[in-house]
């Protein structure tokens, strides 16, 4: 039997690109999604749930960018840890080590993007982590929502690795860990300049 955990927090950023409010994440200390449920009519307390304010996602996928700086610098890879990122597409040919790795970041071969088709997310300094690209984009850009940069940076990109059947949505059977992003506008559904991402399950690497 495995052994899971139940979160819930004010919204769920669902496979369908919607946000499901007050939902019940049930998941492993591996990170598998064993259920996932809303309560749209208001808050339901479950024995051993545990509340995070936010909005609850799954770990971030960086799906294009060059990957140098990762061999080079280890607290690169640190830094995209700490942003909520589970997986990051590289364009440059893979390290053993970095691609190895048991916890996130977990670091696969991603196809060359044409310049033309890159994702508003697209970057080439990889010291910068995807989140904190997301904020500086919602800044910017208020003609962007929040839907649209959280699905570009979970469903979208796994999806572009190949990987969408292991990461990048709160799905029954992925892999694909357990993020809350904490201190946003949830009356306007906009990330701040002081919003973070923060881990609440890290998955196992299970490409190994």
């Amino acid at each position: 039997m495995k052994v899971f955990r139940r979160f819930s927090s004010h919204f769920a950023f669902l496979p369908d690109g919607t946000l499901g409010k007050w939902p019940v994440v049930e998941i492993t200390n591996n990170g598998e999604i064993i259920s996932i449920s809303v309560s749209p009519d208001g808050f339901k307390e479950q024995p051993s749930l545990e509340f995070h304010g936010g909005i609850l996602i799954p770990g971030l996928v960086d799906a294009c960018i060059d990957c140098h700086n990762l061999f080079n610098d280890k607290r690169n890879l640190n830094r995209h840890l700490v942003g909520g990122t589970v997986l990051i597409g590289c364009h440059n040919k893979l390290s053993k080590e970095v691609s190895s790795r048991l916890y996130p970041p977990f670091v696969v071969e991603a196809p060359k993007c044409e310049s033309s088709r890159q994702s508003v997310l697209s970057c080439e300094n990889s010291s910068v982590p995807i989140f904190e690209r997301m904020k500086d984009i919602s800044e910017k850009d208020s003609n962007l929502s929040l839907h649209e940069l959280l699905f570009k940076a979970t469903v979208e990109g796994a999806e572009k690795l190949g990987m969408a059947n292991v990461f990048g949505m709160l799905k029954p059977g992925l892999s694909a860990g357990l993020v809350v992003l904490e201190q946003i506008d949830l009356q306007n559904l906009k990330l701040l300049p002081q919003s973070r991402a923060r881990w609440l399950i890290q998955p196992k690497n299970i490409l190994l």
